[in-house]
């Protein structure tokens, strides 16, 4: 059960099971955000093939979030899905429960 928050959940759990697909592609690499840096609230993953990477960050808190991405990825890349997130210096910014998924070519 759901509190609070739950708007557009179906859209983004069907966003999420997307990656646990491609997580099963043996030609893909995956890195689970895990880093010291890395906020406890964000849920991080980035898959890479040969030509490509594609990052999924979401913000689990209700509180905005400011870090540095474990991977390289620019406000230059191709933004898939955001609708509360920005750049700033360097950093990424997700506001409370804001998710941004990222292309980028390698």
């Amino acid at each position: 059960m759901f509190v609070g928050g739950e708007e557009g959940i179906d859209d983004l759990i069907k966003q999420i099971s997307l990656v646990k697909l491609a997580i099963t592609d043996e030609q893909r690499q995956h890195k689970w955000w895990l880093g010291a840096e890395t906020p406890l609230e964000l849920f991080g993953l980035t898959y890479t093939t040969s030509g490509s990477q594609m990052s999924i960050l979401v913000n689990t808190s209700p509180n905005q979030i400011t870090f540095v991405p474990e991977v390289k990825i620019s406000a230059d890349d191709t933004i898939i899905v955001s609708e509360t997130a920005s750049f700033d210096a360097g950093a990424i910014v997700l506001q409370g429960f804001g998710y941004l998924a990222v292309e980028s070519q390698r």
